[in-house]
């Protein structure tokens, strides 16, 4: 195997390590001996360090933090730590589980933004997740020692690759800056498992989004950001006109039909379909040309009756491009127990009258 050579970074010797590097190795959770190095000199660019990152070591940065590279990042030292992941880097395209430790929130977060700002390579694929995983609730990272310029920096840096953020609590003006950029961001709330809330319910996030001029890019709120946005927050989200897609994992019961009167040119939304009624859809105004529909049910009544009304809807409305049908049915439901001829014919009926009523229509997925 070919050597790599060491340009950045070099290995810090048992014997040279620091007080304080050496208190970082007496809190490690398992007792490996975690490698530790340092910077021969920085790197401005991600791709320069990626060749010689290793499985399961530690860099030491100059401010007394450590950036950890390891599947499990987030369980190696017992100190204060924030957890993130990175996506396509690399000529592999690989994915790179990441967490940085040190003693205070404001030496984690000025170390943050630098490593979040090296220059990631554009690919259409390249993502930051933000603390999606989270073992020890005393030592959690306060999101709110982001400065709001320290936030710019790290988005504006890469303007080209995505950003999920999957936990903490972040302050008004950090939203502001999220909504603010200048370019089409392409943002994801709660697209794991972690919980994230606003200091004052999205409020000023939202109000920065009625005053951009300049398209957003897209906005994805997951399975667990329910109440992340008050109600009336909501409701304003859909009423803006400079999200290019929107997608929408959870809402509140009473808004079902909401997102699709989205002002937008893409909506994937995901919902119960026991929260709307057939009728509900005689009148709906629907915006999105490309149009995504998860439907979770577990009474195959209910799918039938809707997937008939929503689908003679478009075909009054006509202007769709693309569509994307998924049922999510119980594991109780099963197709073939109620997908007698008449109801298939029904649905089919609908279906080609939907088509026939769209001539821009240039993709159709009903799964």
């Amino acid at each position: 195997m070919e050597e790599i050579k060491q340009e950045f970074l070099e290995l810090i010797p048992k014997e040279r390590l620091s007080p304080e590097q050496r208190a970082f190795r007496e809190k490690e959770t398992h007792g490996f001996g975690i490698a530790i190095y340092q910077f021969v000199r920085e790197p401005s660019v991600l791709d320069e360090i990626l060749p010689e990152i290793r499985h399961c070591m530690s860099i030491w940065w100059k401010n007394g933090t450590i950036v950890c590279f390891s599947a499990s990042a987030d369980m190696l030292y017992q100190e204060r730590k924030l957890f993130f992941a990175l996506y396509d880097v690399g000529k592999h395209k690989k994915r790179l589980k990441c967490a940085i430790y040190g003693a205070s929130n404001a030496i984690i977060a000025e170390t943050a933004a630098w490593f979040w700002s090296l220059q990631h390579s554009g690919r259409g694929q390249a993502a930051l997740e933000i603390g999606y995983r989270r073992f020890d609730e005393d030592r959690a990272f306060d999101f709110a020692a982001f400065h709001p310029e320290q936030l710019a920096q790290i988005l504006d840096a890469n303007p080209q690759r995505a950003i999920s953020i999957d936990e903490g609590t972040w302050t008004a003006q950090q939203g502001v800056v999220l909504a603010t950029r200048p370019y089409p961001l392409r943002l994801t709330f709660c697209s794991k498992s972690g919980f994230v809330t606003f200091t004052d319910s999205g409020t000023a996030f939202i109000e920065a989004l009625e005053k951009q001029k300049s398209l957003f890019g897209s906005l994805c709120l997951g399975y667990v950001a329910f109440g992340m946005l008050t109600r009336e927050n909501m409701e304003r989200l859909y009423q803006l006109e400079m999200l290019d897609e929107l997608k929408i994992r959870s809402v509140y019961k009473d808004q079902a039909l909401l997102p699709f009167s989205a002002k937008v040119n893409s909506l994937d939304y995901f919902f119960d379909a026991r929260c709307v009624r057939p009728e509900d859809f005689h009148s709906l105004d629907i915006p999105a040309k490309n149009l995504s529909v998860n439907v979770c049910s577990d009474v195959w009544e209910v799918c039938d009756q809707f997937l008939i009304a929503m689908l003679n809807r478009m075909t009054t409305l006509g202007h769709f491009t693309k569509f994307n049908l998924e049922l999510a049915l119980s594991c109780n439901v099963h197709y073939e127990d109620f997908a007698t001829v008449e109801v298939t014919a029904r649905i089919a009926d609908a279906l080609i009258s939907f088509i026939n009523a769209n001539p821009l229509l240039t993709h159709l997925v009903f799964d």
